[in-house]
């Protein structure tokens, strides 16, 4: 699991925090399966690391308000993850600012696996400028919420990209958390997450989800790297199964080490670098 912050309010630069964790589930039954945990187990270790390295290089203050980004949560998930999550920053805001230091909180969830599209109801009135395949494209900043947006909960599809080649996918954002102390609306959420499309420092562009999540995808990429480059690729069929007891132990101790091989190397190296808060991990 990787988790980003920004280091300043140009919201370009990011530190990083990364941790293994496991991704099966050894049942009583002795049977292998994908364990469907969408949570990030180390979240209140890792916001805390985080927030002492903002505190470091912005003259010892703590933020006013934080907003947190949230990729790879399925509708089922929201709730397990919101109540985890939400205790895990509070615990960390607790443990590095004290009793007294609370925080004006966004929570937001993005999704870009759906089958939504948007696209202009009027032929050459698109932003393609004629190209065959083109033309009905909406353009981006598109926001589309009456009427497709899901009932119960403050909820929006932005489509922030230039999509060069099909349809453009909207993300959808989910805001699952909002502080009764910002007076803020859903305009200006949409602003700010618009606006964070396009600090991608890894492109010129727009890109389809905002940056803090896209940036904590790739950290999650390095440290499949680091376990790569270490134990070699698995090509075994590890995500089912079943075996005997013995080698359901073996399994175990197998993904335990290397978790456990990845938060160490990650805390003796990754974790002190001078290359913290210079995107060079993400």
């Amino acid at each position: 699991a990787g988790v980003v912050a920004t280091r300043d309010r140009a919201f370009v630069n990011y530190f990083t925090e990364l941790r293994g964790q496991a991704g099966f589930d050894f049942s009583q039954l002795k049977e292998r399966r994908r364990k469907s945990e969408e949570r990030i187990l180390d979240l209140a270790d890792m916001v805390a690391a985080l927030i002492r390295r903002w505190r470091a290089v912005n003259s010892n203050r703590l933020p006013d308000v934080i907003f947190y980004y949230r990729d790879g949560v399925s509708d089922g998930q929201f709730q397990p993850v919101l109540t985890y999550e939400h205790n895990c920053l509070v615990k960390a805001f607790k443990e590095v600012g004290g009793q007294d230091y609370n925080p004006k909180l966004v929570i937001m969830v993005g999704q870009k696996r759906h089958q939504t599209r948007f696209f202009k109801d009027e032929k050459g009135k698109g932003k393609g400028g004629g190209k065959p395949g083109f033309e009905m494209q909406v353009r981006p900043g598109t926001v589309a919420a009456d009427g497709v947006a899901d009932p119960g909960h403050l909820n929006f599809y932005m489509v922030s990209q230039n999509s060069g080649m099909g349809t453009a996918v909207p993300c959808h954002y989910h805001v699952l958390h909002l502080d009764p102390r910002l007076s803020i609306g859903i305009d200006d959420i949409e602003r700010i997450t618009y606006d964070l499309c396009h600090l991608y420092s890894r492109a010129d562009k727009a890109v389809g989800y905002a940056s803090p999540a896209y940036l904590a995808d790739h950290l999650c990429e390095r440290g499949k790297l680091y376990l790569e480059s270490q134990f070699g690729i698995d090509t075994s069929n590890s995500s089912s199964g079943c075996g005997d007891h013995e080698d359901e132990e073996k399994t175990k101790r197998m993904i335990q080490e290397r978790v456990d091989w990845l938060n160490k190397s990650w805390a003796d190296g990754a974790a002190k670098s001078i290359l913290q808060g210079r995107n060079f991990f993400c």
